[in-house]
């Protein structure tokens, strides 16, 4: 357990204060149970020092002013069921719909205040620099977005978890923001099985201390199964004379990256470069797959951290 200076001396009379209000035959365990989540919130490596106090605080806080429970009602548990399915559905989706504009609002910020300053036209590189960090933001969105949404739920099965997100996330596709449905499906299954095995993967790892190497490892191959998506979709939706089949590798980076960084794509049979021809058939699929990846990959693992902290208590 942490050192008792890192839990709020406030939090710990909050608590004193709940179990006072609750019938006699619950009090002491109800008491020794709050305690007992509170040093988990506490010792929470995932999160900074003042994090960790606000959700401290937040905790004893919501039990000091509920409404105790009568002697016959049984102990709630420490840490709550599985999200129920249409939650989790709902929020894959608005991850899928609302986290890509929110990430590229984050990167096109700069730009927005340099059009304000006296000689727009001389930092053009303030405009282009700043795509580079599309991709960290995406995966930074996603990743809390699936932490925060995971934190107190139990795991309810990896399987189940991933085929709600994903099926989630193809309903997104559905809107033309994202282009074409029926020629990315095949790359949707392609990444949906990679998502569904980097899932397993998480769940398998051994408890200890963090291994930087296996999720370096997990995040290539979700790139790389991200990748196959974006080549699987251009491929079966454009001709091979409108996208030159021998810049396939190029298409999934040149989309993220374009306008900052012109990645060849090669010339149709027209002579016109390809590089609109395949933006245009992914729109922002690749956007959309990291960013559901991160989200997907993350709530799994708070899921997972939430139900040893629950058997840890049990």
């Amino acid at each position: 357990m942490p050192a008792a200076d890192t839990i709020p001396r406030l939090a710990v009379l909050l608590l004193a204060h709940a179990a006072r209000r609750w019938p006699a035959d619950l009090r002491e365990q109800s008491h020794r149970a709050w305690l007992a989540e509170l040093h988990a919130l506490a010792a929470d490596p995932d999160t900074g020092r003042w994090a960790r106090t606000w959700q401290a605080l937040r905790f004893s806080l919501s039990l000091a002013v509920r409404r105790p429970a009568p002697s016959s009602t049984p102990l709630p548990p420490v840490v709550t069921a599985p999200r129920p399915a249409r939650e989790l559905f709902v929020a894959a989706i608005g991850v899928a719909i609302f986290g890509t504009p929110i990430a590229m609002l984050l990167v096109h910020l700069p730009a927005a205040v340099a059009d304000r300053l006296p000689d727009p036209d001389s930092t053009d590189a303030v405009h282009r620099l700043p795509l580079l960090a599309l991709v960290p933001a995406l995966t930074a969105v996603g990743l809390l977005a699936g932490r925060r949404l995971a934190r107190r739920d139990t795991s309810g099965g990896v399987t189940r978890t991933v085929a709600i997100i994903i099926v989630g996330w193809c309903c997104a596709r559905l809107l033309p923001m994202f282009g074409g449905i029926l020629t990315a499906l095949p790359g949707l299954a392609l990444w949906a099985l990679g998502l569904w095995a980097a899932a397993q993967a998480i769940i398998r790892l051994p408890r200890g201390p963090r291994r930087p190497l296996v999720w370096l490892a997990l995040a290539a191959g979700m790139l790389i199964m991200a990748d196959l998506a974006v080549i699987s979709t251009v491929w079966l939706g454009v001709d091979a004379g409108d996208a030159p089949r021998a810049y396939a590798l190029s298409w999934f980076p040149g989309a993220l990256l374009d306008p900052a960084v012109a990645v060849p794509m090669g010339a149709g049979t027209a002579g016109d470069p390809a590089t609109n021809t395949v933006l245009d058939a992914v729109e922002f699929l690749p956007h959309g797959l990291i960013i559901t990846s991160a989200f997907a990959l993350a709530y799994v693992h708070a899921s997972r951290r939430a139900s040893d902290r629950y058997a840890g208590h049990a």
